[in-house]
């Protein structure tokens, strides 16, 4: 009987594990299915030209949070422990530091073809958003990740709701509204949830040795950020603004197809034992011979889902680029692991720099020229020069 018992215990942790494993990947997800949604409604209703609008402010937007948040979530992670009555002092110093880049990017915005309505209401977002991310990592360490998915949702639905029964009224501002109403709920979500158990004191002091401790791990981050959304910045001044709006729609698709494979991926990665350059390319080898599947129903899935949902017609050369993208991602994902574990995260922050810095080069002169065609094209080439690099760095090191 005690064995039944036992195995009954280890059936429901196994249980109660893989539910909170599916829990997490939904909230990384759910934000860019939201916005995949969203534009689908905006693409009906409004037509392809007022997402196109959009993309710009929703891109800027982005990259200032990643600033503002500055590896916020994953030093309390590290930081926190199992400390449950309060941050503590080095952790509310973190979160303060990321307030005092909120009134530089109001600048930045400024400096941006927007418009002073826009960027105020930027700003709001950017605020709510901050405050958002400061209770994000205590979802993970007081397991609350299904209260975070339920608000996830609802911010999510409101936005959806508003635009399907308002369909009179839209503009670029309104949405801005709608996005910045969604985040702050989300905020005050957070702060019901925690304001007994996390003691959070908003005060903006510049704390240096945070701001030089957490470089690191923040340039990794952004760095991969900017590496994946240039293409998209890009796109808002080199091609026509409807162009644009499908553009950044079939790359978000792509990255979230990148993230999926991943997930797919990440229990193989993790058991990387043995840092040597044979152990690693085998790693490498059996990751896409698991995910070869995937990769290839995943590059059939974006162009009919551009298709039916989007009414934007893929081209062969688009989905032969999406194929390669997404298998280089797959197989660079056991090289990027190995530096990590080496502590060689400054060879990939360095080589998303050098990638970044080609893309910024080149790729104006090429979607100017070629189009989006010519730009798949290019991502895909600059993804199998990454996988490259990678290689011969890891092969040098090792």
């Amino acid at each position: 009987m005690s064995i039944i018992l036992s195995n009954q215990k280890t059936d429901d942790r196994s249980i109660k594990k893989i539910g909170r494993k599916v829990i997490s990947l939904s909230n990384a997800a759910i934000p860019t299915i939201s916005i995949l949604t969203i534009a689908a409604i905006i693409f009906h209703e409004y037509g392809s030209y007022a997402w196109g609008s959009f993309v710009s402010e929703f891109l800027w937007l982005s990259i200032a949070a990643k600033v503002v948040n500055y590896g916020l979530k994953e030093f309390i992670l590290k930081t926190a422990g199992d400390e449950r009555e309060s941050t503590g002092e080095r952790i509310n110093e973190s979160i303060n530091a990321g307030m005092l880049f909120i009134p530089v990017f109001f600048f930045v915005f400024l400096l941006l073809p927007f418009g002073l309505t826009h960027v105020v209401w930027l700003t709001l977002w950017l605020a709510a958003k901050y405050i958002y991310q400061s209770y994000e990592a205590f979802y993970a360490i007081y397991n609350k990740q299904g209260q975070q998915l339920a608000g996830e949702l609802l911010s999510s639905l409101f936005i959806i709701t508003i635009l399907l029964l308002n369909k009179s009224d839209f503009s670029v501002v309104y949405l801005l509204q709608l996005f910045s109403a969604a985040e702050a709920m989300k905020a005050v979500l957070a702060y019901v949830l925690f304001r007994k158990t996390v003691a959070v004191h908003f005060n903006p002091v510049i704390n240096f040795t945070y701001l030089k401790t957490n470089f690191i791990p923040f340039a990794i981050t952004f760095s991969i950020l900017f590496k994946t959304r240039i293409d998209q910045l890009i796109a808002t001044f080199c091609l026509p603004t409807a162009m644009v709006a499908n553009y950044q729609v079939i790359m978000t698709m792509v990255l979230l197809s990148q993230s999926i494979l991943y997930s797919l991926s990440y229990s193989n990665i993790n058991k990387m034992y043995t840092l040597s350059y044979d152990y690693i390319r085998e790693g490498s080898n059996k990751t896409i011979l698991r995910v070869i599947i995937p990769v290839t129903l995943l590059a059939l899935i974006v162009p009919g889902i551009s298709l039916y949902i989007y009414s934007y017609s893929v081209s062969s050369t688009l989905i032969i680029s999406t194929f390669l993208i997404l298998l280089s991602h797959a197989y660079s994902l056991s090289y990027i692991y190995a530096l990590y574990k080496a502590k060689e995260e400054m060879s990939v922050i360095l080589i998303n720099v050098a990638a970044i810095l080609i893309t910024g080069i080149t790729l104006p002169f090429i979607m100017l020229h070629y189009s989006m065609e010519g730009t798949f094209i290019f991502t895909a080439a600059m993804s199998i020069a990454q996988v490259i690099a990678l290689k011969l760095r890891v092969r040098k090191l090792l």
